[in-house]
């Protein structure tokens, strides 16, 4: 009687189920995946590239490599690697589950916790009450800890914080609460202004840099 011969799909299945968890791809990833694939060629193409290429291509890249060299051989360097390329990607669960820190993995968790909310959430904590000028300002307490690639999004958004140290929350959204959007696009506006005096061009007629407490009067 013939053994019957695997077919090459579940070859591929065996060799998947005998990896350890941090190399499988999940299968609910396989959309987002995709869309990653879509921004990573676009990479290799003469056209300027958008700031969620450059973060997908490079860890795309990164993962690649780490995932070769830790089929070699397992180091906690090599982990360290694949999870920053995961990052890069916005896979950030994944990134988590192969870090071998634990204050990485909570870090990374909290990113995945953050892009998995609604755009407009924020947490109920009050806002400073300070003085500037003989008056009394409100200043917001939350600000921009960095920008991060989401995939729920499909693009960089900004990872916003709570400046209360008791206070952990932290949302990715593309559409920060009102004061702090006036004092991003004027930190925006001071350095593209920057940029172009650099570039030898002259700044606009009557423009100035405002500070962060004059925009939230």
């Amino acid at each position: 009687m013939k053994e019957k011969r695997e077919t090459p799909e579940e070859v591929a299945e065996r060799v998947r189920a005998a990896l350890p968890p941090y190399l499988r791809q999940p299968r609910d990833l396989i959309s987002e995946e995709k869309r990653a694939q879509a921004l990573q060629a676009a990479s290799f193409t003469r056209a300027r590239l958008t700031d969620e290429e450059r973060l997908v291509a490079r860890g795309k890249q990164l993962e690649e490599i780490a995932r070769a060299n830790l089929a070699t051989k397992e180091t906690p360097e090599g982990r360290i690697r694949l999870s920053r390329g995961l990052e890069l990607q916005g896979r950030y669960a994944e990134a988590a589950e192969c870090h071998p820190h634990k204050r990485e993995r909570k870090r990374l968790l909290a990113i995945e916790g953050a892009c998995d909310r609604e755009d407009s959430e924020v947490c109920n904590c009050p806002p400073k009450k300070l003085r500037a000028g003989g008056e009394a300002v409100e200043v917001p307490r939350h600000y921009e800890v960095k920008k991060v690639y989401s995939r729920r999004h499909g693009r960089v958004v900004s990872l916003v914080g709570c400046g209360n140290p008791k206070c952990s929350f932290l949302n990715a959204t593309p559409t920060p609460p009102e004061q702090l959007a006036k004092v991003l696009a004027a930190q925006a506006g001071a350095d593209a202004e920057a940029v172009a005096m650099r570039r030898g061009a002259q700044p606009q007629r009557g423009r100035r840099v405002v500070a962060d407490l004059q925009i939230l009067k």
